[in-house]
């Protein structure tokens, strides 16, 4: 792969990882058991079947949706604490196709900044570029980084390998709009969450996409 030497790809959360995070957030077979039998199999009913019986639970089943209502909570509270982008860079004619850029705070104007890029998850089927965006913005934007999120277009639209030549051509663009963007365009992280994992993982190692936009 002829990419430049400082060029940094790193792919984190692979598929192993994320289908043990998946399977981490189900409740226990018998607090589901416990549901079934006490609320039926209508997913439309449980939850308020669980607002006016959920005492009937086993004290292990309230403690395991206690758990999980509160996780959600906190993600909910993170999602809507989430800064708003800089700026917004298209790579593509398909409104997917475009990067949400936050530019790194108090930087200096001499020296530029290397750059997060963001691909989020949804089994390559769904999702967008602010999808499990989170705080990470504030966190690396304070602490040195620019961040950027990108979409890219969705299966059965396209293929796996046309979203992967969508990473691809997000990162030539950033690096093609460095000088304005104000960041280094060969210090380049490259991120992701689940299927956005897989995606960041295929272009970082395999020559016939990151070799396409990225070579020296």
């Amino acid at each position: 792969m002829r990419l430049n030497a400082t060029l940094i790809l790193a792919a984190t959360a692979a598929l192993g990882l994320a289908t043990m995070t998946s399977a981490q957030q189900r409740l226990p077979r018998e607090c589901r058991q416990e549901i079934r039998q006490l609320c039926g199999n209508d997913r439309s009913q449980i939850r308020e079947c669980l607002r006016e019986q959920a005492s009937e639970l086993s004290e292990n089943c309230r403690s395991e949706l206690r758990e999980r209502t509160q996780a959600r909570r906190g993600s909910a509270r993170a999602q809507s604490s989430a800064i708003a982008p800089d700026t917004a860079i298209t790579f593509g004619a398909h409104s997917r196709q475009q990067i949400d850029f936050y530019a790194a705070k108090n930087a200096n104007d001499d020296t530029r900044s290397p750059v997060i890029l963001f691909v989020h998850g949804g089994g390559w089927a769904m999702g967008d570029k602010a999808q499990a965006v989170h705080a990470k913005p504030a966190h690396f934007t304070t602490n040195g980084y620019a961040f950027a999120s990108t979409g890219y277009r969705l299966v059965p639209e396209v293929s796996v390998e046309d979203q992967a030549k969508d990473i691809a051509a997000a990162i030539a663009a950033l690096r093609g709009q460095a000088e304005t963007l104000g960041i280094d365009p060969n210090r380049i992280i490259l991120m992701g969450h689940s299927a956005g994992a897989h995606l960041a993982a295929l272009v970082a190692t395999d020559p016939q996409y990151a070799g396409e936009n990225l070579a020296a």
